[in-house]
């Protein structure tokens, strides 16, 4: 019956195959080989995965799973990764002066101004509500140096008032407690959700959080760290992003874009979080005017989508990252037809997730019965 079965039908014939092999997988109750050697049972651990796919695979649960998801505001972004989901710890990392704070007001702003999504930031390392002064500033299009100095031209204090105003009803909710420690950062977060119902938690300078524990090493904080932050996004169905700094090692280098390994030079383990962005900017390097605005944020790992690069635009004068300039249509008949780069990312998702499925099934049944003719079921 199985040797039927190839990867070809695999792909081709989703639906009707992982039925039929539900239907007959919970039939087995035991599978034989060779004479004289064990059996083996695949009912029990099959079963409930292929439930699972099923379920999953549904086009209405797809939607309502990434409905749930945070966009960033940024389309090059959200277009490779869906949105921060529920339960998600996101890591984003890059060298001093990439622009790391200035994204995550971007996201903040975006989420919370675009989508209504309400926003807990944490900013263990600022105070004297300099966060609060930035986000204003890159929303009002004004130099932050400006506004503090003094020097900011009476005709701009107007629309500033305005964008003061539209920021004061902004869901945004701002800790800005120092050195602040992780059981801390946890009873306000749960307090921030029982309030506000916040849809997503934002960490700038995770390295400033520090654990009541006792550690031999930095590595093993941080490790516990992480884990209990991915234990709060799953706790509280939010996302949360935390930013870190990454060594300026990447100076000595003829290729300066950071990669996931790099994460390891500040204590981080990659395995935990469920999506990793790196920050580059190669302006901070080349010093030309043609590089001063472009900006990558690179998608070094997501759990449940594509990796890649997202191209973006860094107003550097503002602190405020926006989407890239649309291309023009060259050919008015190309109106509506979906390019490769534009395709829907539902598809793509499912595309994924039966690939990998199949795959992996594909290999468990080429080496139970390559070398089996028969087996019984009883």
């Amino acid at each position: 019956m199985f040797d039927s079965i190839n990867r070809r039908s695999f792909l081709l014939g989703m639906g009707g195959i992982l039925g039929s092999a539900l239907t007959h997988i919970s039939g087995f109750s035991r599978l034989r080989n060779f004479p004289g050697s064990e059996p083996v049972g695949i009912a029990n651990p099959l079963k409930p995965i292929l439930d699972e796919v099923l379920k999953e695979a549904h086009i209405d649960s797809i939607e309502r799973r990434y409905s749930n998801a945070v966009q960033s505001g940024l389309h090059a972004l959200d277009n490779r990764i869906i949105g921060f989901l529920p339960g998600e710890l996101i890591v984003v990392a890059g060298e001093p002066g990439m622009g790391k704070t200035s994204l995550a007001l971007t996201i903040a702003r975006n989420a919370a101004l675009k989508n209504q999504h309400a926003i807990g930031i944490f900013s263990p390392n600022t105070a004297n509500n300099v966060f609060e002064l930035r986000l204003l500033c890159s929303e009002a299009r004004v130099a932050p140096h400006l506004l503090s100095t003094g020097k900011l031209p009476k005709y701009r204090l107007e629309s500033l008032k305005n964008v003061a105003s539209t920021l004061s009803n902004a869901p945004i909710y701002f800790n800005e407690t120092s050195a602040m420690e992780l059981y801390k950062l946890k009873t306000e977060a749960r307090r921030m959700k029982a309030d506000h119902n916040i849809k997503m938690i934002i960490i700038d300078d995770m390295q400033f959080l520090q654990s009541s524990e006792w550690f031999n090493t930095r590595q093993e904080e941080v490790s516990k760290i992480l884990n209990s932050l991915k234990k709060l996004a799953v706790e509280l169905k939010i996302p949360i992003m935390a930013f870190s700094d990454l060594p300026n090692r990447l100076e000595k280098q003829n290729n300066k874009r950071p990669d996931i390994w790099a994460l390891r030079d500040c204590n981080i383990n990659v395995s935990v979080p469920d999506k990793v962005l790196l920050l580059y900017r190669h302006f901070v390097y080349s010093h030309k005017d043609e590089d001063r605005e472009k900006a990558e944020i690179i998608v070094a790992k997501n759990r449940y989508g594509a990796t890649g690069t997202a191209e973006v635009v860094f107003v550097e004068r503002f602190g405020r990252f926006e989407n890239m300039p649309e291309p023009e249509l060259a050919n008015p008949e190309t109106f509506g037809h979906h390019s490769e780069s534009s395709s829907d990312t539902i598809p793509e998702v499912l595309r994924t997730l039966f690939r990998r499925f199949f795959g992996h099934l594909n290999s468990v049944f080429a080496e139970e019965f390559s070398d089996n003719k028969q087996f019984l079921v009883s």
